[in-house]
């Protein structure tokens, strides 16, 4: 609802995008049309003048079935932009839109957790717990120095072709995998309680929480630029696509995962699985 500025009434509008830019309010508003026939010129001249007495910014005018020749050369001159569905398979720059028609997507969290398996002084090995904190330590460097379990996994995290391997492979529900690190040179663990045992492999667990669904597709052309939402309700949220193609730019893809703020997990982290992974 926006407030007419000569009547101080408020009026209905179908959608609005507000915004302060350099200390100024900006208000985008679209009003939407859905009739049997292109919007015409009469159409155009209404919303125009409904938004003269009204704090918008710019207006935009979106309409299922296109619009006249007579209306787009006014919307052109009021500098109201027009937006208007196409159909994608006349498009040549929508390629990842038609791809996504009809498709699905998977999601995988990963919950990370390691242990260390260290041989002691008297020839025994054992296996110790280690936080991400723990340092990994090279024998006869000075106290303190070394590399910290959580680098290790920021490696894992960052991998691409580990992250394939995990989204490819891990099954819906839950699923486990791990990931093997030998120290090339002698290399120490100190235990919490003091103890120090020499690493023999570091293992990183790697606890995953994989949903898919259907996707739901919307785009549109406008000015030679395809925009495509993909939405699909997985793992307790929404997973949101923005797909934008042009014919001059390569393509930018955004993801966002929004989870309602009751609902606790593991970290998002979409990953494509490696029983194994050795370094």
């Amino acid at each position: 609802m926006l407030r007419d500025i000569r009547t101080e009434a408020l009026r209905e509008v179908d959608i609005t995008a507000e915004n302060v830019v350099a200390g100024y309010p900006v208000i985008i508003s679209i009003e939407v049309r859905d009739r049997g026939r292109a919007a015409d010129v009469a159409w155009v001249e209404e919303m125009a003048q409904k938004h003269a007495d009204l704090p918008t910014s710019k207006l935009a005018l979106w309409s299922a079935t296109g619009f006249s020749a007579q209306a787009t050369r006014k919307a052109g001159a009021l500098s109201v932009a027009l937006v208007t569905p196409d159909d994608l398979e006349t498009a040549p720059l929508a390629s990842l839109a038609r791809n996504v028609m009809g498709g699905s997507v998977k999601m995988v969290q990963i919950r990370f957790e390691a242990v260390a398996d260290v041989r002691l002084d008297d020839g025994s090995m054992e296996r110790w717990p280690v936080s991400f904190a723990t340092l990994i330590e090279p024998v006869g460097g000075d106290t303190g120095l070394g590399l910290p379990v959580g680098w290790f996994v920021s490696v894992l995290e960052k991998d691409p072709e580990l992250r394939s391997d995990v989204l490819t492979q891990a099954p819906l529900g839950r699923g486990d995998f791990f990931a093997v690190y030998e120290p090339p040179i002698p290399a120490i663990v100190r235990h919490e309680d003091g103890r120090i045992g020499a690493l023999s492999r570091l293992l990183i667990s790697m606890y995953t929480t994989a949903g898919a669904a259907p996707l739901s597709v919307r785009s549109i052309v406008h000015k030679n630029t395809a925009t495509t939402l993909a939405e699909a309700p997985v793992l307790g949220g929404t997973l949101s696509l923005t797909i934008r193609e042009s014919a001059t730019a390569m393509p930018q893809v955004d993801a966002v995962h929004q989870v309602a703020p009751q609902s606790s997990g593991p970290h998002p982290s979409p990953v494509k699985k490696s029983r194994r992974a050795s370094s």
